[in-house]
């Protein structure tokens, strides 16, 4: 009961629903249209159960017991997936557990299986009752790829809102309605959600038990549109889960972006905070931490430098290009720069236009063209609009035109790198047919992808479907096809030529360990998450690296090429001793590298000069300020994290085969439907039409043909099945697993659980029990002021003569005594004075409230320490942020008056910081604080003859 409040002739009553069918939903109800009646323990009705071996009892028991959250912070579910475990995926999990709100950032570098750690999270809080809303936002290339592995590993039912997706839903509810209310479980795009300002006003509307947002560097950046969404998405749940390989850039600001998100009373002073103020919030390792635990789930990669010669046609244009000097973007003042109509052109960027006519010529002569046919097209527009700028900037027209005659000279014979790629193929044994390895290709320049597209199918006679391309210019749907098609071991495709679009997140080793950089970034970070796409966990073959480099002749443009020596030397440095290369150059962001390699070389830095050596340094001065912080923040790894025992008496397996067999008793339509395989562990479901409602919330790929279920606790089979459905385009696992967590199971519980009334309670006779001996099963559960259970007990009451003499049986001790776990004898109903258990039941409920109060007592005991932590710690940061806004007061007071809109800044940062002191002061103090009066609930009573 949450609240109270009189309404004209009766009362309005506010509740929380703490039960298994309602738990954490929320309902008003008017004792003058509803008949409000207290559940109470004491109106318990005992009932005999005639059905054999007390299976109906047994089952309701169980049933009952699974329902039960754990209320402490050890591992209960997500260890048990489908995959194969190591114990470093457990450690986000039980760091996330550990706090008051299951939050946690997952910082782990390119590849090692983060996905996975979310799902083991995801599951455990689904366990707490605390996962039943979940939302995921993730890049639109991943949207299948997360949906399929969360549920084929997890059986979490995500249903993707990608743009067909939301056709659907809207075809099926009006459009007023908040599409976020119809499913439970989704995952969506971050692009999709951004670009349509009705989805903002949806999530304002919508509360989550869980969000995700993975690839979570992309929202990092204050006052952009996606930081302002993620900023509306963290306060709209309770847990959050954030990922990426790449946390920050280098500054403290876009951490500490993250970490407010996670908990918004952890950093004070984001420019200026210790490692004490981010402890326990994010985890983050690398291949080199966890590699001794993974044994063959990464394999040793193999790097090739194929260097070819510049052919005389390609000598001749690079010549040309180093040779250049623009009037109009050298960056030097002169007398024509002051034309007002050549403002527009110049720029910054434009001094370093050089370098990008040289990076596109490494990429490809198509490229080339291509930029130099835009400047020109640039250039001609400008003289038109504005003839005074024609006397300047004709004469680089001139020579950019000359350019052009230049790069249409190289034809296929003489572009060099296109040559030693056709080689490299047929050194791989490639000939685009079935049996040909897969390879991904990366390219910074579309030009160079769709010209690799067009000559590789002709010289090989392949089509389309053998080649593909792959660029942030396809819709949602068609990135997921592409990707998911490279995946399957049957489908066509055998070469994917891909931008760095495709660099990040993505999973492409499942049948490829061959990968190609036609051209090579200017940037160690892209390197590393390309190279990440089949040197990561789970790639069962060497991964094979290919460079192809273009060397000139010419002593001067040699240097220009060993820019790109360095790069390949250095990110292999890191991958080798750092575990990530973003610290060699402490720049945290491709594009800044890219920046300031160019920025270097056009000044005539040297490559030695732009990268600096790892010899002979101490690995850990390489590390930035953040990284070091990053490092002493991170929680010790455990060697092995604490794993809970559910309370339960049958297995997974068990308790679906006895459920279902009372439906195949019971005749209700399902005569065979229902077959239980010999091997004990697995069972075929034709899923009869009531459990359509739970079939609309799956996806539609988990759904089998005839909804015939494959349903096995073989953790091997499933992740066979996982194998051989990558074989096939647009196939899904075809057996899933059996356990607690799959819809089919959940709804077989909840079937369970309605055998038997609110207020009835099984009577089971077991030889176990002395003559006339009785225990009450009780389930007690104590909660906090935000209707969370924080205590929650099942446990036996032995009545005595004397409330003294009453015992209290553990459910371990309980387990012991009546050997429940054993298969049982049902004589039938059997002569029992039913009287005597209505008589001692209340001695018995007394009892039982007695024990759940001592127990109260002990955790108000316990916590006190930890209560008087947090809120010590919550001070403390209150007071910081105060003492920085009065700082800024009284600096800006010292120049003179305080300007209104600054003071009005300052104001309502100083209100935002009191509020936050006190809603979490607020909420620390609700979550910590326990109710007196307890849920009670007999489930069964256990008599002797």
């Amino acid at each position: 009961m949450k609240k109270v409040n009189p309404i004209q002739g009766g009362h309005s009553y506010k509740v929380t629903g703490v039960s298994e069918l309602v738990r954490n939903h929320e309902a008003i109800f008017l004792d003058t249209l509803d008949e409000i009646t207290e559940i109470r323990p004491e109106d318990t009705e005992f009932v005999f159960d005639d059905s054999e071996r007390y299976r109906k009892s047994r089952l309701y028991i169980e049933a009952l017991l699974r329902k039960t959250p754990p209320i402490d912070n050890k591992l209960y579910m997500g260890y048990k997936g489908a995959f194969d475990l190591s114990e470093y995926q457990l450690k986000p999990a039980a760091m996330a557990l550990e706090n008051l709100r299951p939050r946690v950032l997952i910082a782990d570098a390119v590849g090692l299986g983060k996905t996975i750690e979310v799902g083991i999270l995801l599951s455990e809080l689904i366990k707490r009752g605390r996962g039943d809303r979940i939302l995921v936002i993730t890049m639109k290339s991943m949207l299948s790829q997360f949906q399929q592995e969360m549920w084929a590993r997890f059986t979490i039912p995500l249903v993707r809102l990608d743009s067909v997706g939301i056709q659907k839903v809207r075809s099926k509810i009006p459009s007023n309605k908040n599409p976020f209310n119809y499913y439970d479980r989704a995952i969506i795009s971050v692009d999709t959600l951004k670009n349509d300002s009705q989805y903002r006003t949806f999530l304002e509307q919508s509360h989550w038990d869980a969000i995700v947002i993975d690839e979570c560097h992309n929202v990092a950046n204050a006052n952009t549109q996606r930081n302002r969404l993620a900023s509306l998405l963290a306060r709209t749940c309770d847990s959050l889960i954030l990922t990426s390989a790449t946390p920050h850039n280098g500054k403290p600001q876009s951490f500490a972006q993250l970490i407010n998100m996670i908990e918004p009373t952890a950093i004070a002073d984001e420019e200026d905070y210790t490692h004490e103020e981010i402890e326990g919030l994010f985890t983050r390792r690398f291949k080199k931490d966890i590699e001794h635990e993974v044994g063959n789930q990464f394999s040793e990669r193999q790097i090739h430098v194929k260097s070819m010669k510049a052919t005389i046609e390609e000598e001749r244009l690079f010549k040309y290009v180093h040779s250049l000097r623009f009037n109009t973007l050298d960056g030097k003042r002169s007398k024509q720069l002051s034309i007002p109509g050549l403002s527009g052109i110049r720029g910054t960027k434009d001094t370093l236009f050089k370098n990008t006519l040289f990076k596109a010529f490494l990429s490809s002569p198509a490229a080339f063209l291509h930029t130099v046919q835009q400047r020109i097209n640039k250039l001609e527009k400008r003289m038109e609009e504005d003839p005074q700028t024609k006397e300047v900037l004709s004469e680089d027209l001139t020579k950019l035109q000359h350019a052009e005659e230049l790069v249409l000279k190289i034809t296929d014979e003489t572009f060099s790198k296109f040559d030693k790629f056709k080689s490299l193929l047929n050194e791989l044994k490639w000939n685009g047919k079935k049996n040909s390895p897969r390879i991904i290709l990366f390219s910074e320049r579309i030009q160079t992808l769709e010209f690799l597209s067009e000559k590789i199918r002709e010289e090989f006679n392949v089509d389309e479907n053998v080649v593909r391309v792959f660029h942030a210019g396809l819709s949602d749907i068609e990135q997921q096809e592409v990707v998911e098609s490279f995946g399957k071991e049957n489908a066509p495709i055998r070469l994917l030529l891909a931008t760095d679009v495709a660099s990040e997140g993505v999973n492409l080793h499942y049948y490829c360990n061959h990968l190609i950089h036609f051209d090579i970034p200017w940037s160690l970070i892209t390197l590393e998450q390309r190279n990440g796409r089949i040197d990561r966990y789970g790639q069962h073959k060497t991964p094979h690296i290919y460079y192809l480099l273009t060397k000139s002749d010419d002593e001067e443009i040699k240097g220009d090429f060993r820019i790109l020596d360095k790069l390949i030397e250095k990110e292999n440095e890191a991958h080798k001793n750092l575990g990530d290369s973003a610290t060699i150059m402490k720049l945290f962001e491709p594009e800044k590298e890219e920046e300031y390699i160019e920025k270097e070389l056009a000044e005539g830095k040297s490559p030695d000069e732009i990268l600096p050596s790892l010899d002979d340094l101490d690995m850990d001065k390489m590390l930035s300020e953040m990284d070091q912080m990053l490092n002493n923040a991170e929680t010790p790894k455990s060697e092995e994290y604490k794993k809970g025992i559910p309370y339960q008496w049958m297995d997974d397996y068990t308790f679906m085969k006895q459920s279902l067999q009372v439906i195949l008793d019971e005749g209700i339509n399902q005569r065979n439907q229902i077959e239980f395989l010999q091997d004990n562990e697995s069972i075929v479901w034709f899923a009869p039409d009531d459990v359509k409602h739970i079939l609309t919330h799956m996806p539609s790929e988990a759904v089998p043909k005839n909804k015939e279920f494959h349903l096995t606790t073989n953790r091997d089979s499933i992740q066979k099945a996982i194998s051989e459905a990558r074989k096939s385009q647009g196939k899904w696992p075809d057996k899933q697993l059996l356990w607690e967590q799959h819809p089919l199971f959940s709804y077989l519980i909840e079937s369970v659980i309605v055998k038997y009334d609110k207020n009835e309670a099984p009577i089971v006779q077991l030889p176990t029990i002395e003559r006339n001996q009785v225990i009450y099963f009780m389930q007690g559960v104590l909660f906090n002021k935000r209707a969370q259970p924080v205590i929650s007990q099942w446990f036996g009451i032995e009545v005595g003569v004397s409330p003294e003499e009453s015992r209290v049986y553990t459910f371990d001790e309980l387990e012991e005594k009546l050997g429940i776990s054993s298969e049982l004898y049902n004589p039938g109903e059997f002569e029992y004075d039913v009287s005597l258990l209505h008589a001692e039941k209340i001695n018995a409920i007394n009892t039982a409230k007695e024990y759940l109060s001592k127990l109260r007592e002990q955790r108000g005991k316990t916590l006190m320490q930890d209560i008087t932590n947090d809120l010590r710690k919550l001070k403390k940061w209150r007071d910081k942020k105060i003492d920085i806004i009065e700082k800024e007061e009284r600096e800006k007071s010292a120049r003179g008056t305080i300007p209104k809109h600054i003071a009005a800044k300052l104001e309502y940062e100083r209100k935002t910081v009191e509020e936050l002191y006190k809603n979490r002061r607020e909420w620390i103090n609700n979550t910590m604080a326990t109710d007196e009066r307890p849920f009670l609930r007999i489930a069964a009573v256990f008599v002797g003859k």
